[in-house]
């Protein structure tokens, strides 16, 4: 009986030593996961300020629309300008 309880506390340390191993091995990869999201939620969050600090400056810039007709705006502007110049300019001269 001796050599049969020794077999079998030899049989259960190991057991537990390999029990012991893998929940060791478990508790390693879990705290990995949760340092990886961790590292994955803080980049989220920077995205997400970088995404509304661009959504911000899309919603301050002119529309090509507004741009266009501030343009036409100025060119009509300028053509009546020049007009009126060279109606000045022929009443000089005559």
């Amino acid at each position: 009986m001796t050599i049969k309880s020794a077999t079998e506390r030899h049989i259960q340390t190991v057991a537990v030593f390999i029990i012991t191993g893998v929940l060791g091995w478990v508790g390693f990869s879990l705290n990995s996961l949760i340092e990886h999201q961790a590292r994955v939620d803080e980049r989220i969050s920077y995205m997400t300020s970088q995404i509304i600090h661009l959504q911000e400056q899309l919603s301050n810039q002119i529309s090509r629309r507004e741009l266009d007709s501030e343009l036409s705006h100025i060119h009509r502007e300028i053509q009546r300008l020049d007009n009126r110049v060279e109606q000045l300019e022929r009443r000089e001269r005559d």
